[in-house]
């Protein structure tokens, strides 16, 4: 009863005019800081990354896709969240208040708004794809991607839960989402952890959730996507902030077990005493490990202006590529882990992929957002063992960070053994251990 009386809710903030404004959507396509745990956890001229087969084109009637909206997007549509949509039951409304974003959308002229209602103390809002009436899905070669934008921004951050439902077990996704992003962004929903006895070729329904650990909120979300999967799991190894126990502890075991790494270099700071010096980055460069660029301000400083932000970015990769490391330069470490829209407008005109805690693997073929890549805290031995292990399992991409390699005692160091045992655990995964220019 409540679900259908929602549904009644949501058609009838339409209207008229809503209907109208769907002309030519499309409905179901064919057929946190940088220290927090991984699991889901928070954190400290651009490529599209990866090949462009399998995109269909992306207009926008409103807002923005973070500076990207008519960039090719990969993969094909599941879902817009029509009108249509909710009035065959396709989608239903399971918590919280749903209504239309007419003209605000990143696919077509409308996206769909939830938020909690009122007198709801959970601050829940869950809209499902019910498929178990239909053909059911196929997400065996398939991965899942959305679109999400925040109309009342602040600094907590919202948590995105996918649901996969299936004829066996159900998959979860969980991404930690920047809550002062007040445009558009794509993002993948990679597994969490492996579960057995799902059926991913017969998908029963999918449940996308919101909440805001207990606040209000609202979120626009648009263009549910199907993006072709890789044959093969893959994991990048990140080295933050190219610390000296890098060089002098981790460096070795990295060589030992024959997989390669990147280190985050933050401007001129291979000056310092506690830092890799120019002549270890190059031997480390010469042996496996991609230099990339960090950044060394937080973007959530109201005193940040937004062009200085740009160039420093700019400084950023020029830095690296001054010292020789071309590649690697289009690669970048978001600082502290802090981002908000125009943070991610500014990436995506300066670098090709870029990385910001998000507690999930990504898609490991196209990411559908490359300069919004997810990323997981390697000091949290469980949680990211369990994000590699569904990396291997459902052939995704996992991006595991580390910072201090010993006992430093700053809340984000790892001890020795601890790094080769994550190492060691890597190692013996059927995965493929990449840097970022191998796959942008």
């Amino acid at each position: 009863m409540e679900e259908k009386s929602t549904r009644r809710v949501f058609l009838a903030t339409i209207g008229a005019a809503g209907a109208v404004s769907l002309a030519g959507c499309s409905s179901i396509g064919g057929g946190g800081n940088d220290d927090a745990p991984a699991s889901p956890g928070s954190e400290t001229n651009a490529g599209n990354g990866g090949n462009s087969n399998g995109t269909d084109g992306d207009s926008s009637n409103g807002g923005t896709d973070s500076g990207n909206k008519n960039d090719k997007v990969p993969g094909k549509s599941l879902s817009t969240f029509s009108v249509d949509e909710f009035k065959n039951e396709e989608w239903q409304t399971i918590e919280g208040s749903v209504k239309a974003g007419i003209g605000d959308a990143v696919h077509g002229g409308q996206s769909v708004e939830l938020s909690p209602k009122d007198n709801d103390n959970k601050k829940l809002a869950v809209v499902r794809h019910d498929y178990r009436n239909r053909n059911r899905l196929d997400l065996s070669k398939q991965d899942l991607a959305l679109a999400a934008k925040v109309k009342n921004p602040t600094d907590q951050p919202i948590k995105v839960r996918a649901v996969v439902r299936t004829a066996g077990e159900n998959l979860t996704s969980m991404r930690q989402f920047p809550g002062n992003f007040n445009a558009w962004a794509r993002f993948d929903l990679g597994y969490q952890d492996v579960v057995d006895g799902t059926a991913l070729d017969k998908v029963v329904g999918i449940d996308v959730q919101f909440n805001r650990g207990g606040k209000d909120f609202t979120v626009l979300v648009d263009d549910l996507r199907l993006i072709p999967k890789a044959s093969k799991g893959k994991v990048m190894i990140q080295l933050d902030d190219a610390h000296i126990s890098q060089y002098e502890n981790a460096f070795e075991i990295l060589q030992d077990a024959g997989v390669p790494a990147s280190v985050g270099v933050i401007p001129n700071s291979l000056r310092a005493d506690d830092r890799i010096s120019f002549d270890q980055l190059k031997e480390m460069a010469n042996n496996g490990i991609e230099v990339n660029a960090h950044g060394a301000w937080d973007a959530t400083d109201g005193d940040v202006n937004k062009q200085v932000e740009k160039e420093n970015m700019q400084r950023s990769k020029s830095y690296v590529k001054e010292l020789g490391f071309e590649a690697g330069a289009e690669h970048f470490v978001y600082p502290y882990g802090n981002m908000d829209s125009h943070t991610l407008k500014n990436a995506k005109e300066v670098f090709s992929s870029a990385y910001v805690q998000g507690g999930m693997p990504n898609n490991a073929k196209n990411p559908v957002n490359p300069q919004f890549i997810s990323r997981v805290d390697g000091t949290a031995i469980s949680g990211s063992r369990d994000i590699i292990n569904a990396a291997e399992e459902y052939n995704q991409l996992a991006v595991i960070y580390f910072h201090e390699i010993g006992d430093y005692g700053s809340g984000t160091d790892i001890s020795v053994d601890g790094f080769k045992e994550q190492i060691e655990f890597i190692k013996s995964k059927d995965v493929d251990v990449i840097v970022p220019s191998d796959l942008f």
